[in-house]
């Protein structure tokens, strides 16, 4: 099974911003560097708009597309787990 995501200029930018700025909240001298200021795309707030999207793709070793119904995922319950 293959997932193809496809994120907005917007949200990459933010989520990259976030990871910037807990880097940065980890620095052990951190008074000596500059913060960092989360990217926010909404005017006279916080937080962004953005969007994404997902596409599934399954496909077995031979190139045959299949779907969950076909091998019984999600049709019942699976069974308990034995010793």
């Amino acid at each position: 099974m293959l997932i193809v995501s496809g994120l907005s200029e917007e949200l990459v930018v933010h989520e990259r911003s976030e990871i910037l700025q807990d880097e940065y909240l980890t620095l052990n001298d951190y008074l000596f560097t500059n913060p960092v200021n989360l990217y926010s795309n909404v005017e006279g707030g916080l937080g962004i708009f953005a969007g994404y999207s997902n596409d599934t793709y399954r496909i077995d070793s031979v190139g045959n597309e299949w779907r969950e119904s076909d091998v019984g995922i999600r049709e019942r319950p699976f069974p308990p787990c034995r010793n």
